[in-house]
């Protein structure tokens, strides 16, 4: 009985990979027969691509164009979470065509030619929003010459927030503080490198006496030389009060996205094998009535 069950089953494989490989050669030999009929007819080729050509060209001038390009940006005053919730803010108005924010955001220019915008890490780092570290930011518009006006406008609203206003100020204040007390620290080590010239002849005199303590000349200059940088670094940073710096901006584009011609040829290609194989039925058809 056990014989008869595994016979049985070696049939049945045997019939399906039969079956099988009868579908396949009569796959390959319609493949065959359609290449056949291509190479003998150049001409019915010739027009189905023209055809084909023709209305992709036409579908990718149809289908609204899309222009992408892509900023360096840096925050200056506050964590990047806060720079992507504004930026999804944007991105969510777009979807749900909300024109009364744009409108209230002064966004107007964003409002008729924004088609997306997203905020992209440049690595994929999960701290990127925790901290100031650059980012990404990609605009997407149907008029590819509005790509720079559309990011002023998005870094005016992101700089307009009351959040960011708030924070850019108590950054600025507490770092006018820290200049102040810079300065009035190397004022006190110049004094005291004036006092070490008048006493540096009998220095060596009073020490042996015990008078006057020696300071290392030195470590006043070094300690003189590190508040001065950190100064510098404080002024800069007081000069540079744009809440986003750009360190590269989007670019103006004259040519639309590479996926849109993409589309359009494959809608093309997909047309002509269309035609073709209308084309090659009817003959095939035409073959049979005249036989």
């Amino acid at each position: 009985m056990h014989n008869t069950q595994e016979t049985n089953d070696e049939i049945d494989l045997i019939e399906l990979f039969r079956i099988i490989g009868n579908k396949l050669n009569q796959l390959f030999n319609w493949i065959n027969k359609l290449i056949n009929f291509g190479l003998s007819n150049a001409i019915v080729l010739l027009i189905t691509l023209i055809i084909g050509s023709a209305a992709g060209f036409f579908f990718s001038n149809k289908t609204d164009k899309s222009f992408s390009s892509t900023a360096t940006l840096s925050s200056n005053f506050v964590i990047n979470q806060i720079i992507f919730e504004l930026i999804a803010s944007i991105q969510q108005a777009i979807e749900d065509e909300n024109s009364l924010f744009f409108d209230q955001n002064k966004l107007l220019t964003s409002k008729e030619y924004l088609n997306k915008i997203e905020f992209m890490p440049l690595n994929e780092d999960d701290d990127t929003l925790k901290n100031k570290k650059p980012f990404y930011l990609m605009l997407s518009s149907n008029v590819g010459a509005k790509l720079p006006e559309i990011q002023d406008e998005i870094l005016n609203y992101i700089s307009q927030n009351e959040y960011v206003k708030l924070n850019k100020e108590k950054f600025l204040s507490r770092h006018k503080k820290l200049l102040t007390e810079y300065q009035k620290e190397l004022s006190s080590l110049d004094s005291l490198k004036n006092i070490l010239k008048t006493i540096d002849k009998v220095k060596t005199i009073n020490d042996k006496e015990g008078v006057i303590p020696y300071i290392d000349p030195t470590a006043v200059y070094e300690e003189q030389i590190k508040l001065i940088r950190e100064k510098i670094n404080i002024e800069e940073r007081l000069m540079d009060q744009e809440t986003i710096r750009i360190i590269t901006p989007v670019m103006a584009k004259n040519k639309p996205d590479l996926s849109e011609k993409k589309s359009g040829a494959i809608f093309g290609l997909v047309l002509t094998f269309i035609v073709y194989i209308i084309i090659y039925r009817k003959r095939e058809k035409w073959k049979i009535v005249r036989t």
